[in-house]
């Protein structure tokens, strides 16, 4: 048996990049709020 999964997906605007962690991590800040958060994207191969 077999199930297809689809994932959540959230949106969010208006951040730049202010540090490349590794292959598929990186950090940005939002430009109005200044808070940082980290973004991992998995199954990234390089």
């Amino acid at each position: 048996m077999q199930f297809d999964a689809i994932a959540l997906y959230l949106t969010e605007t208006h951040f730049k990049i202010t540090k490349v962690l590794d292959g598929d991590s990186f950090r940005v800040q939002n430009i109005f709020s200044k808070r940082e958060k980290e973004i991992r994207l998995y199954g990234v191969n390089f």
